[in-house]
């Protein structure tokens, strides 16, 4: 008997095994193709809605996110590569090919946009840099309001954590002054608004990156300075932490270009 003709049952919402009307021919198979595939047992266990006794912990991590990102792999103390995929911070030892992570483990299920980010990111992570000391790391994540964390390059222990304004999409670029004291951003918001957080206090501000897209930024690497750089599609801009800019001058002898990545030397 085609299973299309078979009669409709009536089933409580959401039962995985409940018929349903998906028209006959290719329409079925496109639809619900699943139907007259699977078969409910004749018998089986009750259902049991309550959660397993057991937890999961993660082992191995394949993947690397690299398709849209830059500045995004970076080796720690002990000469670990150190790097971002799905809503992780990844610690990988290539001699004994093992892994530790900043995020992972269980949470309650629900949806990304309210689910809690007090401990551990989300969402995809876009953005990862990493201290002058190779000692801890900094990472953003994509969202509505999303969270930028401070963590152990080592261990994956959380340090600390901020919270980006509503709106900001995502996180584009970040970066950490050169002896540790601040963490810089820039978000996705249509302004690509730069932020700067003091590590000791947590507290924070913003001021307006630039209405074209900016790709990274990065802090002066000489002692005792709290310059950084933004770059991005012609777009160059000096700041400090206080977010007073500069836009960068090109000059009669040079043309308005865009730019990639950046860095400083000392």
């Amino acid at each position: 008997m085609d299973p299309a003709e078979e009669p409709l049952e009536k089933a409580p919402d959401g039962d995985f095994f409940a018929a349903e009307d998906a028209g006959a021919g290719e329409q079925f198979m496109a639809v619900k193709p699943w139907i007259g595939a699977i078969r409910e047992p004749d018998n089986h266990n009750p259902p049991n809605p309550s959660a397993p006794d057991v937890n999961y912990t993660l082992e191995y991590v394949y993947g690397y996110r690299c398709e849209d990102s830059r500045q995004n792999v970076f080796f720690n103390t002990s000469n670990q590569a150190v790097y971002m995929t799905a809503a992780l911070g990844v610690i990988l030892d290539p001699n004994s090919n093992t892994q530790k992570f900043f995020g992972g483990g269980q949470v309650d299920n629900k949806a990304k946009n309210v689910s809690d980010d007090t401990k551990s990111h989300t969402d995809d992570l876009t953005a990862i840099t990493i201290s002058s000391d190779r000692r801890f790391c900094a990472s953003g994540q994509v969202g509505r309001e999303p969270a930028v964390f401070v963590w152990d390059a080592t261990t994956g222990a959380l340090m600390k954590r901020f919270k980006l304004a509503k709106g900001a999409r995502g996180v584009d670029a970040i970066a950490i002054s050169n002896d540790g004291q601040y963490v810089a951003c820039v978000d996705r918001h249509d302004q690509h608004n730069v932020y700067v957080f003091d590590m000791a206090s947590g507290s924070g501000s913003s001021a307006v990156g630039d209405t074209n897209r900016i790709f990274d930024i990065s802090f002066s690497a000489q002692p005792g300075s709290k310059a950084f750089v933004t770059v991005g599609a012609k777009h160059i801009k000096f700041w400090d932490t206080s977010l007073g800019n500069k836009r960068g001058i090109f000059g009669s002898n040079g043309e308005q270009t865009s730019f990639a990545c950046c860095t400083y030397d000392n």
